[in-house]
């Protein structure tokens, strides 16, 4: 197994990832409060577990700012693996 990240989304069927729909929002609104931005790695996740609750409190705060800008609704967060066969030799 490989480990590619972290992800902010909606459980289940209607998998909606808060991070790949909102980021470049919550990017600008930080730069907007000079504030660093968040950076994704190359799967568009999260490297590490504190990147993610740094983005997810960010997200609440600007979310009571600017309420009709984020989605609603119970996120969970993913922890994403990719499975690799191993293969015969």
């Amino acid at each position: 197994m490989e480990f590619l990240g972290y992800d902010y989304a909606y459980p289940g069927a209607l998998y909606y990832s808060s991070i790949y729909h909102e980021l470049s929002v919550v990017n600008e609104l930080c730069i907007d409060n000079k504030l660093n931005g968040f950076k994704l790695n190359k799967y568009g996740l999260f490297n590490t577990y504190d990147e993610l609750l740094k983005f997810m409190e960010m997200r609440e705060n600007l979310k009571v700012k600017y309420p009709y800008t984020f989605e609603l609704g119970d996120f969970v967060v993913y922890k994403v693996w990719r499975y690799i066969k191993n293969k015969k030799m």
